[in-house]
């Protein structure tokens, strides 16, 4: 993913010195002399931008968790490209230029066409500059509506959110569990018929099925599971096969079974997107608060499915207890009846024998049919110390009870976890704010009770913390670097609004494309914050130029707007094509076209964000800027007590004419 999009980055820098160089030979300059003045010209916005870039995309490597794990080598990746191309733009493309650029004659055929073409979106970007530059004040003022704007949709949840986008990885299993206390042949007979039912389905192309898998743990009969593996050439997406699996799968009558897609990034198959964990002191209660908070959740909080919790006291169960004074009447001793119980009921190895070269266990228990029932526990015998024979009914009662099968723990407190899957087009986000204030509600909040969030659920908000740290860091560190190159702390300001318009561009994108603002789009949207401040540099770095050669605050915005649009819609269309094909890659006839591969349903948000930032911020930038650096330098201006002319914008002269 970084190699791709770096194929639309490390063009931009060249791009930016072939321009300028390009302008100059245009107006009558020698090849050598044109790059020569152009690199002066150039060459501190192409040196900004560089860094610019890299001080964004290095860091996501340092990141921690999963985004880090995810994303340090496409950090990494990006930053390095990016500084090798800026090399290479210093050095060898002012090289060529000078030595192949030569002034053409008179064109003709489509370069004609296209240089006409060219002029005249010069000449009609210049009349909506200067209409805007007019405008100050309004213009500005679109540009901050803009930017509110994003931070409503942001805070009114306009774009649904999720941890990690789902994606087709050609399979899904189906989860069976039988009642607690059922045998492994209850468990087979109802758990064929769920394989069945997934064989059936035209999709499959093989399964695996299996009961009481034990992954580093002894298995548990009463519990199953069907892996499915899907067909290449196949028209339906795997949520689409699932939803037509559940209501089959809900008429088993003898287990329950979930279907659930295989998790991205290979999370493992117990990950839910949903996993709210509470936490308390006893057992008994806590199991009642989370049937409450699955039975409140299906039927108030739509689009989850299979919620389900961990904790459940359904495991079948018998107490034995013993009369101790009656059992020391009868000289039976409480070690007597333990051991009677459990070489009877559960058996007990005593020696080994060999037929055969085979050596085979001798085990004594009772036969199958006499210890199912339990009443066949009060009839059995044990010895007295007297040598004789007491039933078992004189000395013990037996109890029916049922009791949890284990006790989960979270963060060392007893807990019950609650798990659901999502369907399709329910939002992850808006379903745990929803779940966490149902236990919020059903859970005491005293006794030393607490909710929390585990697994997936987790990840989730830790990522959105840690890409928020990441985004404000970028632009701490932009800012810095520009005022640190720019030797002020106010221009940086100005650079900086792309990155704003860029934020609410991306949300836009978002939302028109119905894509989730996840871990991928949040990075596409950490990285708007290097690539759009390339547009403003090149204005602004401009701008301060012809303020040094005396032209009026006014005039030199427009002139560096008028300037510097071929280089801008240049470098951002470039951009914006290299990130095409990771964006596209989200649908799979267009990603199966484009060769992007698997995984294309995780990258594309992170391409949908970047291609609508960059267009929103490129359309925007170009009018917002130049009138933003007005208003600024005229207020630094007066503040430093500096008269500097104000002089409105005209026609300006060729710049390559008007330089010395």
């Amino acid at each position: 993913m970084g190699l791709t999009l770096a194929i639309g980055l490390v063009v931009d820098d060249a791009i930016i010195v072939l321009e300028n160089i390009t302008r100059w030979v245009e107006g009558g300059t020698l090849p050598r002399e044109a790059a020569i003045r152009g690199m002066r010209e150039i060459s501190f916005a192409v040196v900004t931008s560089t860094v610019s870039v890299i001080v964004v995309f290095l860091p996501l490597a340092y990141l921690t968790d999963t985004t880090g794990r995810l994303f340090g080598e496409f950090g990494v990746t990006v930053a390095a490209s990016v500084a090798i191309s800026g090399f290479v733009a210093l050095t060898l493309s002012p090289a060529l230029c000078a030595r192949v650029l030569r002034r053409g004659g008179s064109e003709t055929g489509l370069r004609a066409a296209l240089a006409r073409g060219s002029d005249g979106l010069t000449r009609g970007y210049a009349g909506l500059l200067r209409h805007a530059m007019a405008h100050r004040g309004a213009t500005v003022g679109v540009g901050v509506a803009w930017f509110a704007l994003g931070l409503a949709m942001l805070a009114a949840g306009a774009v649904d959110r999720e941890f990690i986008p789902a994606a087709d990885r050609g399979g899904f299993f189906v989860f069976t569990r039988a009642p607690e206390g059922a045998t492994i042949e209850y468990t087979d007979r109802y758990h064929r018929q769920v394989e069945q039912i997934v064989q059936a389905a035209p999709e499959i192309d093989r399964n695996f099925s299996v009961i009481a898998l034990g992954i580093g743990a002894p298995g548990v009969v009463n519990e199953g599971i069907v892996l499915g593996s899907l067909k290449n050439e196949r028209t339906r997406h795997v949520r689409d096969v699932i939803a037509d699996l559940r209501p089959k799968l809900a008429d088993v009558a003898g287990v329950q079974a979930f279907a659930s897609e295989f998790p991205a990034l290979g999370r493992g198959f117990g990950g839910t997107p949903v996993s709210v964990v509470l936490m308390g002191p006893e057992v008994a209660p806590l199991a009642g608060y989370a049937d409450e908070v699955v039975r409140r959740a299906e039927q108030e909080i739509p689009g989850l499915v299979n919620v389900r919790s961990d904790l459940v006291l359904n495991k079948p169960q018998l107490d034995v207890t013993i009369d101790r004074d009656r059992a020391s009447d009868l000289g039976v001793s409480v070690r007597e009846i333990a051991s009677t119980l459990q070489i009877l009921l559960g058996g007990s190895d005593l020696s080994t024998f060999k037929v055969g070269g085979q050596t085979y266990d001798v085990i004594v228990q009772l036969e199958r049919t006499e210890r199912t029932r339990p009443g066949d526990i009060p009839l059995l015998y044990v010895h007295g110390t007297g040598g004789g024979l007491v039933p078992l009914s004189s000395a013990v009662q037996v109890a029916e009870t049922a009791a949890a099968r284990g006790v989960p723990h979270f963060d060392r407190q007893r807990a019950a976890t609650v798990t659901a899957g999502l369907a399709t087009g329910t939002s992850q986000g808006e379903a745990l704010a929803r779940m966490r204030a149902l236990a919020d509600e059903i859970l005491p909040r005293e006794g030393g009770h607490r909710v929390g969030f585990s697994g997936e659920s987790e990840q989730y908000f830790e990522s959105g913390q840690a890409i928020v740290f990441a985004y404000l860091l970028g632009v701490a560190v932009i800012y810095l670097v520009l005022a640190a190159q720019f030797e002020s702390f106010v221009h940086p300001l100005t650079i900086l609004i792309a990155v704003a318009l860029s934020f609410t561009g991306a949300l836009a994108t978002l939302w028109l494309t119905g894509t989730t603002l996840n871990l991928f789009s949040q990075i596409g949207m950490v990285m708007l914050v290097g690539l759009v401040a390339k547009n403003s540099i090149l204005i602004v770095e401009f701008a301060n130029q012809l303020r040094e050669r005396g032209l009026g605050i006014a005039e030199a915005a427009f002139e560096a707007g008028r300037t510097r649009i071929r280089p801008i819609l240049m470098t951002a269309l470039s951009t914006i094509v290299g990130m095409l094909p990771i964006a596209l890659g989200g649908n799979r006839a267009l990603g199966e076209l484009l060769g992007v591969g698997a995984g294309g349903e995780l990258r594309s948000p992170l391409g949908i964000a970047a291609v609508g930032g960059m267009a929103f911020s490129t359309a925007l930038t170009v009018f917002v800027v130049p009138a933003a650096y007005v208003l600024v330098e005229t207020l630094r201006v007066r503040f430093a007590g500096v008269h500097g002319q104000d002089v409105h914008p005209h026609e300006p002269k060729p710049l390559a004419a008007s330089v010395d």
